[in-house]
């Protein structure tokens, strides 16, 4: 798996960047929202790409 995104958050929101798209970018409210920016950036630019949808995953497992 490639990590092209990168997510900062402060406490005012979360910035969502990708590597390999420099002029792509979110900022979201939460890290969960910052992801799911993340995801939908990967499925139309980067095809095959997890690493935000994995970490959807996480967030999900984690609040049980």
């Amino acid at each position: 798996m490639t990590c092209r995104l990168t997510l900062d958050c402060t406490s005012n929101g979360c910035l969502i960047l990708c590597a390999d798209c420099p002029t792509w970018f979110a900022f979201r409210s939460d890290r969960e929202a910052a992801w799911r920016a993340g995801r939908d950036h990967e499925l139309r630019v980067h095809p095959g790409s997890t690493q935000a949808t994995a970490a959807l995953h996480l967030i999900k497992r984690r609040r049980r």
